[in-house]
């Protein structure tokens, strides 16, 4: 049994050094930010402007019931995986959600009960709901089918409200209001990181803030960084100061969302950086408009190819890394090239 808890716990230390992203929530009197490093080894990504009225069905695996909605919002999202499957994103009512990995994941088991998969959430819940307090009482209900990756969840909104998301075996676990008193989150469980907060000057406890890189160290110098913000300097400038602090090696996207603003900045190691403003997008119009992530260009009509070229090129990666086997890339990329509407 204690070779087994090493090996695992080996293991995890080995998942998170390869896997480590950060996302913390910035509040002041007149707004609120949500800040997020994507740290890992593909920057390959599209922007994504998702209309209203697009009706979705869940991939998810052979012995699971799929989940069918009609979205009622426009989004924005940052698209990874191709059309559908967002790693995260904002909508039109302020509601942003993004996603961190999270090795000790482990979904509740609900065989009759429609599902759909770990990405799929992030737009479900972008698609139908206006803010974290309905968003949360969706999720709680919600069956999550995995494919590839062990996700956890930090969400917030433009009335400042947020929320952290983990699902166990037995459940899932909401922090939100006085349950979350750092609204941060790195790749360990908000529990055992919020427990380590506490060693710290800025959470009660003794120490100086730590210097390390580790997923627990990002949490507590992006939560007390973000907690220490005044007003003095534009709160997306500051946001973006911190996620520098807590940047890894493989850095590869920095986000921040500005729900009050309507605006998502962002910035990648091949671009520079840019404002999305969401007075530009029309989400009823049916188009659906794209952007590469990593070239300063204008937004132009998403087509079945374009979405193919990002679904090839990202698959074809993550097999080659072994992230996951060959044939299952091959399944994963017929079924999420069904997602674009026809």
């Amino acid at each position: 049994m204690l070779n087994k808890l090493l090996i695992l716990i080996i293991l995890f230390s080995l998942f998170t050094d390869f896997y480590s992203c950060t996302g913390f929530v910035i509040k002041s009197e007149t707004g609120v930010v949500l800040c997020k490093n994507l740290d890992w080894d593909f920057a390959d990504g599209y922007v994504i402007v998702n209309q209203r009225g697009e009706q979705k069905t869940a991939i998810v695996n052979e012995n699971r019931i799929p989940l069918r909605w009609k979205a009622k919002y426009g989004s924005v999202t940052f698209n990874q995986f191709g059309y559908g499957l967002p790693l995260g994103g904002m909508n039109e009512k302020g509601l942003v959600m993004e996603e961190l990995s999270y090795f000790l994941t482990s979904c509740p088991d609900k065989e009759n009960i429609p599902a759909l998969n770990e990405f799929q959430l992030i737009q479900y819940v972008l698609d139908n709901f206006r803010n974290v307090e309905e968003a949360v009482g969706a999720i709680k209900e919600i069956n999550i089918s995995r494919l590839m990756f062990r996700l956890h969840y930090i969400l917030t909104d433009a009335e400042g409200k947020s929320a952290v998301i983990e699902f166990h075996k037995s459940g899932v676990s909401v922090y939100t209001g006085k349950d979350l008193p750092v609204e941060a989150l790195s790749n360990n469980s908000y529990s055992e990181c919020l427990d380590y907060s506490f060693k710290f000057k800025a959470f009660g406890g003794e120490r100086d803030l730590p210097k390390g890189n580790q997923n627990c160290e990002r949490f507590v110098i992006a939560g007390a960084l973000a907690d220490l913000y005044t007003g003095d300097i534009d709160i997306t400038e500051y946001g973006f100061g911190i996620l520098d602090k807590v940047r890894m090696s493989d850095t590869q996207w920095s986000i921040v969302y500005n729900p009050a603003a309507m605006t998502i900045s962002f910035r990648t190691v091949e671009n520079g950086g840019e404002e999305i403003n969401f007075s530009e997008f029309n989400f009823g119009d049916g188009k659906i408009l794209f952007k590469d992530i990593n070239k300063q260009e204008r937004f132009s009509e998403l087509t079945i190819e374009n979405n193919n070229i990002l679904i090839e090129n990202i698959f074809e990666k993550l097999a080659g890394k072994k992230h996951i086997k060959l044939e299952q890339a091959e399944e994963l990329k017929t079924s999420i090239s069904r997602l674009f509407p026809e």
